[in-house]
């Protein structure tokens, strides 16, 4: 139980873990929304001094920032309280930066990440297999007699003869032969093997369905970063280039930043299905199996 327990919060903190990743990717994101609308009104401003726009694009940059910031404190606020979950595992401090490298690229596909051969779930279906089978035959050997063998001298006094006996004594089993101790026996084991049945398939399909989120999400984030970001990234630079000479307005800006942004958080979202699924394929096929947290021993 131990064992399992141990597993359990390793899961966890792996799956509390990637909630921190993402939060922390989607901050990135409005930090970098929020660049873009402080240079969008720096742009605005000089340009409705210099008579080129109206004072209302200067009223709506100012609402597009506010709201950008407000996007960026959200996005902090749910950073630090995905990192005190975190920390909570350990009763550590918050206040500590999280790692995304391992989280901005998905890992490739290596062999056959569906099998299930070290489940701890199976493993211990296996073992209630084997002491029901175990007990069955036990029942079956106890519903056999019991011959008993006897050998001894005996002395003949009228004859003043000595004669070695031999006997053997086999109980009779017409009132108790153990059947009913049987029966149950054998229900347990078809019981037992039922569930573990019923258990592998289960896992398998877990297993195989946290190997195709994977897949999903990988070909979606291969997808995005060979077509969507590459021409969201470029169209913003063009706007970005044309405003500033004047051939395209400061609302076609904020349209290529609105795609890129989205297609930023698209990826990020991606990500986070791909590690969440990875980390319970870890589970179901027991790759936390010989890994147990560090225990904290007193001085």
């Amino acid at each position: 139980m131990a064992r399992s327990d141990g597993r359990k919060l390793l899961f966890e903190v792996e799956t509390a873990y990637v909630a921190a990743q993402v939060s922390a990717a989607n901050l990135a994101v409005a930090n970098d929304r929020l660049a873009v609308a402080q240079e969008i009104v720096a742009t605005v401003d000089r340009r409705v001094q210099a008579a080129r726009d109206p004072l209302m694009a200067a009223s709506r940059s100012q609402a597009l920032l506010a709201d950008a910031e407000i996007a960026v404190t959200s996005a902090r606020l749910a950073a630090d309280a995905a990192r005190h979950q975190l920390a909570s595992y350990w009763g550590g401090d918050a206040a500590f930066n999280v790692d995304l490298s391992g989280f901005t690229k998905p890992a490739p596909a290596v062999g056959d990440t569906t099998s299930i051969v070290g489940s701890p779930a199976i493993a211990r279906v296996q073992v209630d297999e084997e002491r029901a089978t175990a007990n069955l035959a036990v029942e079956r050997a106890r519903a056999q007699p019991d011959p008993t063998v006897s050998a001894g001298v005996r002395y003949f006094n009228e004859f003043d003869e000595v004669a070695f006996v031999v006997g053997v004594t086999i109980p009779l089993t017409w009132w108790d032969d153990n059947s009913g101790a049987v029966d149950r026996a054998a229900a347990e084991r078809s019981r037992v093997r039922l569930e573990a049945e019923a258990l592998r398939r289960n896992v398998e399909r877990e297993a195989a369905s946290a190997s195709a989120q994977m897949g999903i999400a990988r070909a979606e984030v291969e997808a995005i970063d060979a077509r969507l970001l590459p021409a969201a990234e470029q169209a913003l630079q063009r706007a970005r280039e044309g405003y500033a000479a004047g051939a395209f307005s400061y609302l076609d800006v904020l349209d290529a930043q609105r795609v890129l942004v989205e297609a930023r958080l698209q990826r990020i979202f991606a990500l986070g299905s791909y590690h969440r699924a990875r980390a319970a394929l870890a589970r179901l096929t027991g790759a936390y199996a010989g890994v147990e947290p560090a225990r904290e021993t007193s001085r």
